[in-house]
């Protein structure tokens, strides 16, 4: 008799070690599969983080040229902005060529007036003011007025009875008031001046 419950018992505990064994595999089955599954999720992190840091990278750089590019459209302090152009008028008076320097010397040119608009603008400024405009470069006694940047006069806002060419006058002011109100005058006349920096 104590045989047969040793054997039952020895059967029972078997069985139920074969159970337990099994379980152990199944959960150590289902282990390794999690691990395995947690294993390619963290490899997919891996590659999303370096992706979205590429991403991060290249969004730095386009802001960075984009900021490169606003801050080339800005005028410089104490010029004035109209248009595609920054302008800034003198404090100081000087003949037209020592101007014409002074400008170029800021990268910029006398103001070369190119539209109703502009002409309007420049004028507002007040006071005596000269501007890139010269007949100097004369051909067989010819005056021919042109701009600084070399391109031909077309568009006119001579004052009455301008321009009157005495006395070697082959250089342009704005003079006071709105509208028609060029003049042309020697180089040594002391004026201000404006000039002019193109917005790329």
């Amino acid at each position: 008799m104590a045989v047969i419950v040793l054997v039952v018992l020895y059967v029972v505990e078997r069985n139920r070690l074969w159970e337990k064994n099994s379980n152990l595999q199944t959960r150590y089955s289902d282990e390794k599969g999690l691990n395995h599954n947690l294993t390619l999720k963290m490899n997919q992190l891996e590659e999303e983080k370096n992706h979205l840091k590429a991403t991060n990278n290249n969004l730095t750089i386009e802001r960075d040229e984009l900021q490169k590019l606003l801050d080339e459209r800005r005028c410089p302090n104490n010029w004035t902005r109209f248009g595609n152009s920054c302008y800034l008028k003198s404090t100081s008076m000087k003949n037209w060529t020592d101007s014409k320097k002074v400008c170029k010397d800021d990268k910029a040119e006398l103001v070369i007036i190119s539209s109703k608009e502009e002409q309007k603008f420049i004028s507002s400024f007040m006071g005596q003011t000269w501007i890139g405009l010269t007949d100097e470069k004369r051909e067989d006694g010819v005056w021919n007025w042109e701009w600084v940047d070399g391109t031909p006069l077309t568009e006119t806002y001579w004052g009455d009875k301008q321009p009157d060419n005495l006395n070697e006058e082959n250089y342009v002011e704005i003079s006071d008031g709105l509208g028609k109100n060029w003049n042309n005058l020697p180089y040594h006349f002391q004026r201000y001046f404006t000039c002019e920096k193109v917005l790329e």
